[in-house]
């Protein structure tokens, strides 16, 4: 049952509790306690902590003020049962009332009463009653006085009964913390221009038809399904495994992670050790510390911190320490979201985890029970049960088995505690808790769940927690008392570039398809397993197209990243969408492909039509969730088709300038008061920040709290970004939201399905039709917004009108589809920015820089440094130089001089205390370090083939070590000399 349908049933029954009671309801307190304070609570859902009563104001003492989160929200003013006249002859019908009208002139006194309360302070709504005729207003109503606008009237409890979804939608709080009294009133306040509008579509959805799709394309599409989409990796474990995107942050973060493995274990049992040789001095200095540790994961949405764990355990751990781990799963979405629950349910998903990992997922047999209970077995041998035990030891098991069984059914706790103990003192194994997905829960929630995997840890000790969670969660952690009490260690994972999960994928497709790993008969047992019927040569050619379409092309790939928050799932369902589509036209591809040996430029304009239209003739809103029709207008809320625009360029604003997580989200209020220069009324921004929210465009500080509440702070997301983007410089977005948009104007909708059925040749029909819909937009939003033509803080907006223009000529801009230049993407540059060299090969001449400016590895060649007169760069070095961005992503094209300073770079002799052979990087220690902060990150690329064949552990070397700002940990910049 739905909650408001529970309040109607509550209204009734205290509605004729009243009926029956009216000789007892003679007093203003009378009608408060059994009348208003139950509507309030009981109907309307504000709980009592939310109502103060008798609130001083400045103009004497309100009955209620309420609240929402702490912020006022609604004052009511309570009389005497009947004092309260309206004159109104259908008393059972809410009523549209004005203030300084007839009707309500004899209670035009409680009116600005209660006005006066609420007005000084702020307070949006104000209410006076007297248990039966409830009147609401908005005390302060931009751009008039209160008193010349209308109430919601409901004259008698029969017409609160009779029209309660409208009583409940203006104040119930579930509906004030969406806002939705704003639209209400909206509509009542400015009747000429809030009416039911008609909205026309230049084409309907209905009509547009699939596109005919060849029968490779059906075939790719099981491809695609099956090497990219799949990121379970249910039939393919080593999918994700083998297609994880390494940064220095993320081999930082396997290697610390695995030393405090190894530490911990070197606590649990020093005299057992068996691990490898590069980590026994860690170990023997460690093994005084008797503690575990807590360790946060901390990364975007996208950043791959749940499948960094898992490989971090399936691959970088060494066998030796792998076995003596007890990887325990805990997955939060699985739980009710109850703080109150969470414990219980919790003990119950690690004693599983246990049981299945130990116990062959059936649980200890008698003898291992009886070793979790020994101290209470020899109690009880000893005590209250000798006798027994001395006289039938069988007849002393058979009850101490029934004693067992008690406690491990009715102390789960105490049960999963034991547990825990064998592992560590018995089994020698060391517990390692991963609490996974705790972003999307409240505080309390995640306070609960924070608190017992720590009471676990100071129990028990020897084991390891780690918390992946996004940088908002992180942000908001630090700031909690509780995560204070505890010492834990964070590391940063960034999101991957899209280019490179594409990559790495491809790579892994070709790897299985190659003719020099495996033999026909294993590449097409991999292939028939799955269903697919595509020959060897199409799926090798297959390969290449993907490369040429995802990685040879940076557009491609950051849209797609973007558009799906980089949630990796999606962006990939993303691209099965463009390459499937029959506007990519995939054959012609692979036959030029093999007329040709290359393939060919996948075209930004080829590549927008192929996503926005997937497998229709045209874009078809709701066809897919990602891709959201932005100038979309509300047909009961009167707003500009830019508004959604509007909004995402101020918090696009905020996010440039913002320093820290916090500062890059704005508050509801800021964002109103923002708009309300420019004239914009709240129910619009309200409605706009809804619709955004949904779409993925924006999103809530905290997630767990989706709806607009009065402290809720939004900021743009990726997607908002790239929808931003689209609509404002976009052509072929333009045109397709421009078919496909509801239009407030109907005139404008038929000239612009009559442009799209002319017999113009194509391009001059989308050129008109680009420009009809552009001044519509422009046109509309002069209506409902006015830009202030100064002031700095509105210079974003006027940017965006700028933009827009730009469609009603020939609507160019940097991100634009026309061919202007090799696949179809103008080259941006980037001047004078400061980068930081990844890993540069001497011998291969080539190498990868970092910037902050910069999302990905950015390409430098030796000749570009040569031109500026440098001979050579090392790991670590900072560059001023420009960078230019083309399909092909960002590289280095101008150097301006090399900004390392040689205070910053320290010579040291060090050993080889890490090698990761196949990724191509290890770690180095100072000799004689003692902290262990001092390993630095070290790239084969410094190394010559010859001297990589030779590379061991224990091997000492004389390096230069650099710290590098804003890095985990230092980095060897060059060798000097091997020993």
């Amino acid at each position: 049952m739905e909650a408001v349908d529970i309040a109607f049933d509550a209204v009734r029954k205290i509605a004729a509790e009243a009926i029956e009671n009216l000789h007892k309801i003679r007093t203003e307190e009378d009608a408060k306690l059994q009348i208003i304070t139950r509507v309030l609570t009981e109907v309307l859902g504000w709980a009592h902590s939310d109502i103060g009563t008798e609130v001083a104001n400045k103009g004497g003492y309100s009955d209620y003020e309420i609240t929402d989160n702490g912020h006022p929200i609604i004052v009511v003013e309570a009389k005497k049962r009947g004092v309260l006249e309206v004159g109104s002859v259908e008393r059972g019908k809410i009523k549209n009332l004005k203030i300084k009208g007839p009707s309500l002139q004899k209670t035009q006194d409680g009116i600005f009463q209660v006005a006066g309360y609420a007005n000084p302070r702020g307070i949006p709504l104000a209410v006076l009653t007297d248990g039966e005729v409830w009147i609401v207003l908005r005390p302060h109503v931009e751009g008039a006085p209160f008193w010349e606008k209308e109430t919601f009237t409901f004259p008698s409890m029969d017409a609160v009964l009779n029209n309660f979804s409208t009583f409940y939608e203006i104040l119930s709080k579930e509906s004030c913390q969406k806002r939705l009294y704003r639209v209400l009133f909206d509509e009542i306040h400015n009747t000429r221009n809030i009416i039911t509008k008609k909205i026309f579509y230049p084409l309907d959805s209905e009509s547009i038809n699939i596109s005919k799709k060849s029968d490779l394309a059906f075939d790719l599409d099981r491809v695609f399904e099956n090497f990219f989409s799949r990121m379970k990796g249910d039939d393919d474990p080593d999918l994700l495994m083998e297609c994880f995107v390494e940064t220095r942050e993320s081999r930082v973060a396997d290697f610390s992670l695995e030393k405090m493995t190894a530490r911990v274990l070197g606590n649990l049992s020093p005299e057992e050790l068996d691990v490898e040789e590069e980590l026994s001095k860690f170990i023997s200095d460690a093994v005084a510390l008797d503690e575990g540790e807590s360790i946060f994961i901390v990364g975007p949405t996208g950043a791959g911190k749940t499948t960094f764990i898992d490989r971090f355990f399936r691959k970088t751990l060494s066998s030796s320490i792998r076995e003596r781990c007890i990887p325990i799963r805990i997955n939060c979405l699985d739980a009710t979201g109850s703080a109150s629950t969470v414990i219980s349910w919790m003990v119950e998903r690690i004693i599983s985890e246990i049981e299945e990992q130990v116990f062959d997922g059936v649980g200890p047999n008698w003898d291992e029970l009886r070793g979790l209970y020994f101290a209470e077995y020899k109690r009880r041998s000893r005590g209250v049960d000798a006798k027994l035990y001395q006289r039938d030891k069988d007849a002393f098991h058979e009850q101490f088995g029934r004693f067992m069984a008690g406690q491990v059914e009715d102390d789960r706790e105490g049960y999963l505690r034991r547990l825990l103990r064998d592992l560590v003192d018995n089994r020698k194994k060391l517990p390692v808790v991963i609490v996974d997905n705790t972003d999307e829960f409240p505080p309390e929630f995640k306070v609960s769940v924070f608190q017992f995997s720590q009471s676990l840890r100071r129990e028990i000790k020897h084991c390891i927690i780690i918390y992946p969670v996004t940088d908002k969660s992180a942000w908001a952690f630090s700031k909690t008392d509780i995560y204070g009490i505890y010492r834990t260690k964070s590391f940063f994972l960034p999101t991957p570039p899209p280019r490179e999960v594409f990559r790495k994928r491809i790579e892994y497709l070709k790897k299985k398809l190659s003719k020099e790993n495996s033999s026909d008969v294993e590449i097409r047992s991999y292939l028939s397993n799955r269903g697919i019927k595509v020959s060897i040569k199409n799926l090798e050619k297959f390969a290449d197209v993907l490369e040429g379409a995802f990685v040879n092309h940076e557009y491609t790939a950051k849209t797609l990243g973007e558009l799906s928050n980089y949630n990796i799932r999606k962006t990939l369902r993303l691209s099965r969408r463009v390459i499937t589509s029959a506007v990519f036209k995939m054959e012609e591809i692979l036959a030029a492909y093999t007329a040709q040996g290359v393939v060919s430029a996948t075209t930004s304009k080829r590549f927008m039509n192929a996503l926005l239209k997937g497998d229709y003739e045209l874009f078809k809103p709701g066809d897919v969730a990602e891709i959201i029709p932005i100038f979309k207008v509300d047909e009961k809320v009167v707003q500009s088709p830019l508004i959604h625009s509007r909004i995402l360029t101020l918090l696009e604003a905020t996010l440039l300038v913002a320093r820290d997580v916090d500062k890059k989200h704005m508050s509801i209020s800021s964002i109103h008061e923002y708009f309300e220069v420019c004239g914009c009324s709240e129910a619009a921004i309200d409605n706009s920040l809804l619709f955004l929210l949904s779409s993925g465009l924006i999103e809530p500080f905290d997630p767990s709290v989706a709806e607009i509440s009065s402290d809720q702070k939004l900021a743009i997301t990726h997607s908002g970004r790239a929808h931003l983007r689209l609509a404002e410089r976009n052509m072929v977005f333009c045109e397709q939201m421009a078919l496909t948009t509801g239009i407030l104007d109907q005139e404008v909708s038929l000239r612009i399905a009559g442009e799209f059925q002319s017999s113009r040749n194509i391009s001059s029909r989308f050129d008109n039709i680009r420009q009809i819909f552009a001044e519509y937009l422009l046109a509309e939003d002069k209506k409902y917004i006015r830009i202030p033509e100064k002031g700095e803080q509105f210079e974003c907006q006027r940017n965006l009108t700028t933009d827009i223009e730009r469609f009603l000529g020939d609507g160019y801009g940097p991100y634009d589809e026309a061919s202007r230049g090799k696949g179809g993407l103008s080259l941006q540059r980037k001047e004078g920015i400061l980068v930081t060299i990844d890993f540069f090969s001497q011998q291969k001449g080539f190498g990868f820089a970092e910037a902050v400016e910069v999302d990905g590895r950015i390409f430098l060649r030796k000749e570009v440094l040569n031109s500026a007169g440098i001979d050579s760069v090392w790991d670590g070095d900072d560059l001023l130089c420009d960078v230019e961005f083309s399909e092909k992503g960002p590289q280095v094209v101008k150097v301006h001089d090399i900004q390392s300073a040689q205070d910053g770079i320290e010579q040291k002799r060090c050993e080889i205390v890490r090698l990761f052979s196949e990724r191509y990087y290890g770690f180095m220690r100072p000799l004689g370090a003692r902290d262990l902060q001092e390993d630095a990150l070290f790239h084969f690329s410094l190394c010559s083939d010859q001297e990589i064949e030779k590379l061991r552990l224990g091997m000492e070397v004389e390096v230069e070590v650099k710290s590098v700002s804003g890095r985990v940990g230092p980095q060897v910049r060059r060798i000097v000399k091997f020993h």
